[in-house]
């Protein structure tokens, strides 16, 4: 996919090369990597045609899109952090869990039609934590027969208070063994989980 592509060469380059001052900036060059890349107005003229006609395009065609991702700096015990277009990620330490909120302001990279990036979200990590990171594909699932939207990140969010124990591997099966059994994943669907040490 296009912007995938277009992140993919961004991140290249700047192993190549000097990375920027700060993880904003990183972010703010990355989204206009995309931005440059892609034709937001092709895209919405597209969409309109396909409303109309009810004629389904493939996304190769619409010369348009955006992309999710998550981007951290580590130095220390202090984690910088951007959630991007993702639903809220979770901090695990012990039996307490912390809501790591999405970044405000930048719902997507490419999508928004001006880079105004927030500062990125700050965090103390200690050896024993986990960071838990889902994509909305494992949020939006639909009750297989009806096709209702029947899960939620507060649904992730209970899977995680059962089994916050577990290794990060056992972690993520059960995330997507609670979802499969509750309903049917629509949406790509992905799980990040990263024990600190």
């Amino acid at each position: 996919q296009l912007p995938k592509k277009a992140l993919v060469q961004h991140f290249e380059k700047l192993a190549a090369n000097q990375s920027p001052d700060s993880l904003a900036d990183f972010v703010k060059a990355a989204d206009g990597e995309v931005r440059g890349r892609l034709n937001f107005q092709e895209y919405t003229d597209m969409r309109a045609a396909q409303r109309r006609s009810g004629t389904p395009i493939k996304p190769s065609k619409l010369g348009y899109g955006f992309a999710t991702g998550i981007v951290g700096k580590v130095a220390g015990n202090k984690l910088e952090l951007f959630n991007v277009g993702h639903v809220n990620g979770f901090l695990l330490r012990g039996r307490k869990i912390t809501i790591i909120p999405t970044t405000r302001g930048l719902s997507a990279f490419g999508y928004n039609h001006k880079a105004d990036i927030a500062q990125p979200k700050k965090l103390e990590i200690r050896p024993g934590d986990k960071l838990v990171f889902v994509t909305d594909g494992l949020t939006a699932v639909r009750e297989k027969s009806t096709g209702e939207y029947v899960y939620t990140d507060k649904s992730i969010l209970q899977v995680l208070k059962k089994n916050a124990r577990r290794s990060p591997e056992e972690l993520k099966q059960t995330i997507f063994q609670e979802v499969a059994r509750n309903g049917k994943i629509f949406d790509d669907a992905s799980a990040l989980v990263i024990a600190v040490n």
